[in-house]
């Protein structure tokens, strides 16, 4: 499958429903925030290119808009499981980038988009082990972020996963199940194997 080509969204082995999610998500591209302050998505960005750098895995000029993404799924239902620790999600994601804004002003004196990599780094690796100091006053305290971190990387990497250029990409063919028509399945699930339509 390639990322120049449509071969992965025009198969014959995806359902139209399928199909229509994963081009939704495909136009959900650039929007504005509809859920968190124009600050925090402005951060969510920065934050998102330095846990899980795209250029990697993905062509020149191919990006998922994670922040979007992310901003996007706290809208509704969502899976109805949080931490009993952390306030509800919208609020839990707004603080948790409120306390990171917090803390690289505290330990830096800088704003988070003028620390280096390194500390960028280094202060997002602290949120996630707790030890973020305790002497700052911010939103969520050191024990709450390392709760919000994980939620945040399972997110990040769980809406990186199902965009459609990611899956292509990584050749995941798991959506690949059979058209409107009958649901065909897998036949070669063994280790190495693959069934012919697979990856075409």
């Amino acid at each position: 499958m390639s990322l120049t080509s449509s071969s992965f969204l025009e198969s014959a082995h995806l359902s139209s429903r399928t199909r229509a999610l994963l081009l939704q998500r495909m136009d959900s591209s650039h929007r504005e925030p509809r859920h968190l302050s124009h600050d925090a998505f402005l951060l969510l960005e920065r934050i998102c290119d330095d846990i899980l750098p795209q250029q990697f895995l993905l062509p020149d000029g191919i990006k998922v808009p994670l922040a979007s993404l992310l901003d996007q799924s706290l809208e509704g239902l969502r899976d109805g499981w949080r931490y009993a620790d952390l306030p509800r999600d919208q609020e839990a994601w707004e603080k948790g980038l409120q306390t990171i804004a917090v803390h690289a002003q505290a330990h830096y004196h800088r704003t988070y988009h003028e620390l280096s990599e390194g500390q960028r780094g280094a202060l997002l690796d602290q949120a996630l082990d707790g030890s973020l100091s305790k002497d700052v006053s911010a939103p969520l305290s050191p024990y709450q972020m390392s709760l919000w971190s994980c939620d945040l990387r399972a997110d990040l990497m769980s809406s990186f996963l199902a965009h459609p250029f990611v899956q292509d990409a990584l050749d995941i063919s798991a959506l690949l199940t059979g058209g409107d028509d009958h649901l065909q399945g897998f036949q070669a699930v063994g280790v190495n194997q693959r069934d012919l339509f697979e990856g075409l």
